[in-house]
Order: C-alpha cells, then sequence, then structure tokens
C-alpha cells in the first residue's frame, strides 16, 4: 500500500495526515508533537479551525494585527497570497502548493492569472456518498492537482 502520493511537482506528499480540526482546546500542541514523535510530516491546520493560537510557533510577528490582537483586515485577494506563496517555494522553504475547498471557478481563476508560476497540485475538498464532487475531482484531475478527502469525521 502506497504511503505517499506523487505530485505533478515530483514532491511526495505523506497519505495520512494529523488534522487538528476539532481537536478540544489545549490540545493541539500535545497532539501535533506527539504526532511529530510518531513519524507524521503532514500536519492538516487552517484558520477556520480557530485552533492556530494553540501552534508550536508564535505568529504575532508574521500577520498584522490590531492591538487587540484581530487580524487586520486586507484588500489583498487569493491571487495576491498565492504570487507571495510562491516566494516560498522560490525560497526552497515548501516543495509545492496546494488550495482548499475551491471550487471549479475559483481553480479556474487562479489558473488564469497572468504571469501564474506555479499551479496549485492539491484541492482538499469534502467528499464523501452523500457530497461525491465527481465532477470538481474530475477537473482537477484534469489540471494535474490531487483532491484530497479528510477522512476521521462525520456529520
Amino acid at each position: 500500500m502506497a504511503t505517499f502520493v506523487e505530485l505533478s511537482t515530483k514532491a511526495q506528499m505523506p497519505i495520512v495526515a494529523l488534522s487538528t480540526w476539532k481537536t478540544p482546546p489545549g490540545k493541539v500542541k500535545e497532539a501535533v508533537m506527539a504526532a511529530i514523535d510518531a513519524g507524521y510530516c503532514h500536519i492538516d491546520c487552517a484558520y477556520t479551525y480557530q485552533n492556530e493560537n494553540e501552534g508550536l510557533q508564535d505568529r504575532k510577528e508574521l500577520i498584522p494585527r490590531y492591538d487587540k490582537g484581530n487580524i487586520l483586515p486586507s484588500k489583498a485577494t487569493f491571487l495576491d497570497a498565492w504570487e507571495v506563496m510562491g516566494k516560498l517555494v522560490d525560497e526552497g522553504l515548501v516543495k509545492a502548493l496546494g488550495v482548499s475547498n475551491f471550487n471549479h471557478l475559483q481553480n479556474e481563476k487562479l489558473l488564469n492569472k497572468p504571469g501564474l508560476k506555479y499551479k496549485p497540485v492539491t484541492n482538499q475538498v469534502e467528499c464523501h456518498p452523500y457530497l461525491t464532487q465527481d465532477k470538481l475531482i474530475q477537473y482537477c484531475h484534469s489540471k494535474g492537482s490531487h483532491c484530497l478527502q479528510p477522512s476521521g469525521h462525520s456529520r
């Protein structure tokens, strides 16, 4: 059984990842450390999980905030963010870039960005028997992007 998937960039991404979604408050750091100790090298975390303040690194210096700690609003778009993230690939800090919950139109907007240097190699989407997303998955595959479906939770 394969333990990784080869991305279009030839980078290898582990199939099994630790998700921090719905991790009880105060347990994220402990869970991440245990996963790293067990050999995990794929950690799934996101702003929408609302537990990023428990992360391993203090990111206050990386994200502009108000004095009260709220993230500053910005007129930057996901296209602006993508361009900046591409610099991480250029610097060798990350091997590939992906997106999460992008629909067909969002993918097209990114893929048609003038001067696009790096295509998304993954799109993590909700997918289960009640929401198969066959067309989106086929579309992503046709563009050289793997679709990831989180597992281990139910509705």
